[in-house]
């Protein structure tokens, strides 16, 4: 990603996202004192953030031809970019006002850090942290901790140089290398369907399919060893997890 998107008109990097690929969709913009070009006086939060097209995310799209009309109709129109396959990557969204940056500050320091990897800023002083899409079986997730959410298929985000409801824009912040791949554990707590740890280490609901059972099993070690178990305890209940849920489970 070239920093210098982060001072073209919202025409022009609207285009050069889609030249790369990236499915975008117009959105509304902020027209003062916290007011959406949608009218709506109750927008609220949704202030610049929320599609203007038929069709909204599911019409995005990398035709230039149909980007070009879009910013020719709107030109002050905020730029919208999907999540997920068609535009090959997914994004950890850390929200600043319900203490996003300590909460992913605590996932790394329990489990591991992040990847080098592309960054946006937003508006509101918030991030978003993208990373390649890794396929089926994960979905778009609220609340993974507080403020911090995930997007993939059928998601999208607010993409730079935007206008945020309060006058910054959204901006580039590490724009100097590729889009990195999850991390394992990141991708094994996304994966999760109503898995919990319980009393005694064990873990109720869900299966754990073949393509997920190493990493879903290292981050349960890695949150078992934070809660005090010894290697012992550690083992058995990481083997009473592959046993019952591990679909085929692993050898011992």
């Amino acid at each position: 990603m070239d920093r210098s998107i982060n001072t073209l008109s919202l025409p022009e990097a609207a285009l050069e996202y889609a030249k790369q690929g990236w499915q975008v969709l117009p959105l509304h913009n902020p027209v003062g004192d916290g007011r959406c070009s949608c009218g709506d006086l109750n927008c609220g939060s949704r202030a610049g953030k929320h599609p203007r097209n038929s069709g909204g995310v599911k019409k995005a799209s990398a035709d230039l031809k149909v980007v070009e009309k879009w910013w020719q109709e709107w030109p002050n129109a905020n730029i919208g970019i999907a999540t997920g396959e068609n535009s090959g990557f997914v994004v950890l969204d850390i929200d600043t006002k319900s203490n996003g940056p300590q909460s992913l500050g605590a996932m790394i320091r329990e489990y591991g850090e992040l990847p080098q990897t592309l960054h946006v800023q937003t508006g509101s002083g918030g991030e978003h942290i993208l990373f390649q899409y890794p396929g089926d079986g994960i979905t778009n997730r609220t609340g993974i901790r507080d403020g911090v959410d995930f997007k993939t298929q059928g998601g999208y985000i607010v993409a730079a140089p935007s206008v945020h409801a309060s006058g910054n824009r959204y901006q580039w912040s590490v724009f100097d290398c590729g889009i990195a791949g999850m991390p394992a554990w990141l991708l094994s707590l996304l994966r999760e369907k109503k898995a919990s740890i319980v009393a005694g280490g064990t873990v109720e609901e869900g299966k754990i399919p073949a393509g997920q059972r190493n990493s879903t099993l290292f981050a349960l070690a890695c949150s078992l060893r934070k809660r005090g178990l010894v290697d012992k305890a550690l083992y058995m209940a990481l083997k009473v997890m592959n046993d019952t849920q591990c679909d085929p489970p692993l050898d011992e």
